[in-house]
């Protein structure tokens, strides 16, 4: 960039760039990636007092691209799509045309056998395993290399093969619509056939799906509760098998709280106020499984008011009063109480 200009004593020129980070004031230039840029450089003219501007437009190309083909070698795959692997493909695959952060770099594929993978990554499964290679060949201006990839496409697979198996290895339990199980565990195949099979239990509490340990649930009086198991296996149908699982036996204890609730569930017309005798000679058997299997006794808190036997006295008194009613009864070392507040109005 000239600061005098050759036959012009005494002129002096300086210099501006309206992109100096392209071209400096100096001159100095910086080519700038993916496009060319314009650039104008404007020089002003000084003799003594006076000035004069010039403009000149320049165009500075864009810096050329250099690409480590080796480099975009290694950094090509083969887009997996929904697969686990390129040895275990069953559905299309993604070949890409570019390679991120290779400006410029360029891939086409061919395969060897496009019947089964295309040289688009489509994929049609054969009816044996079949391995495949695919070639992708990476330009860049004049410039090539090829990278091939070993890919195995498995065999189509009938997806009904796990339930047809299963239904034959389970046909006297769990394959029986509702089959009940009363044995402390099933056995839940991890193989069969050539198929690695997982188990999902929807009520891990009762059957767990891992081990096939049951687990029979508390009494509730419901009888049962029914458990579907989920057998799956890597393209085939999920299969399901609905069980049965029994309840426990109700405790005694239970039972016998049961019993109490019985005895002291008295009718509304004995409250608020109590007006009639209490027939507690008709509350006194304990009954389990419809047999007899003790008495119960009922006291008074005040029999002077409501004998043991739940007489009413006749008692003149003003006002009402509370009387506590408490009933006991054992059977098999275990004992149930439970007390009833009936109130009485009294006779004037």
């Amino acid at each position: 960039m000239p600061s005098t200009v050759e036959g012009f004593k005494g002129v002096t020129v300086t210099w501006e760039s309206d992109k100096p980070a392209v071209v400096s004031a100096d001159g100095v230039v910086v080519r700038q990636q993916g496009a060319d840029t314009v650039v104008k450089l404007t020089a002003t003219l000084t003799l003594k007092d006076k000035n004069l501007k010039k403009d000149f437009v320049i165009t500075v190309l864009k810096a050329e691209v250099v690409v480590d083909l080796d480099a975009a070698k290694a950094a090509l795959q083969v887009g997996l799509g929904t697969n686990e692997s390129l040895t275990k493909v069953i559905s299309d695959l993604t070949l890409p045309a570019l390679i991120t952060g290779f400006e410029g770099v360029s891939v086409t594929w061919t395969s060897d056998k496009p019947e089964v993978i295309s040289n688009a990554g489509v994929v049609v499964r054969p009816n044996e395993d079949m391995e495949v290679t695919l070639t992708a060949n990476i330009k860049f201006a004049d410039k090539a290399v090829t990278a091939t990839f070993k890919v195995t496409v498995l065999k189509v697979v009938d997806p009904t093969n796990l339930k047809t198996l299963l239904d034959a290895h389970y046909k006297d339990s769990i394959a029986i619509t509702n089959f009940e199980v009363l044995t402390e565990s099933i056995e839940l195949v991890k193989k069969i056939g050539d198929l690695n099979v997982t188990w999902i239990s929807n009520d891990t509490e009762v059957i767990n799906p891992e081990t096939g340990v049951v687990t029979r649930p508390v009494y509730t009086g419901v009888g049962h509760v029914f458990v579907v198991l989920s057998a799956r296996a890597e393209g085939q149908n999920n299969v399901n098998y609905v069980v049965k699982v029994p309840e426990l036996a109700e405790t005694l204890d239970s039972q016998l709280e049961k019993e109490l609730a019985r005895l002291t569930n008295f009718p509304p017309g004995y409250f608020p106020i109590l007006s009639n005798d209490i027939p507690l000679d008709t509350l006194e058997s304990v009954m389990v499984n419809g047999e007899e299997v003790a008495k119960a006794t009922w006291t008074s808190s005040d029999p002077e008011y409501i004998g043991h036997d739940g007489a009413l006295k006749e008692i003149e008194f003003a006002g009402e009063k509370d009387v506590v009613f408490t009933v006991t009864f054992t059977y098999q070392d275990i004992t149930k109480t439970k007390s009833v507040t009936f109130t009485i109005k009294g006779i004037t």
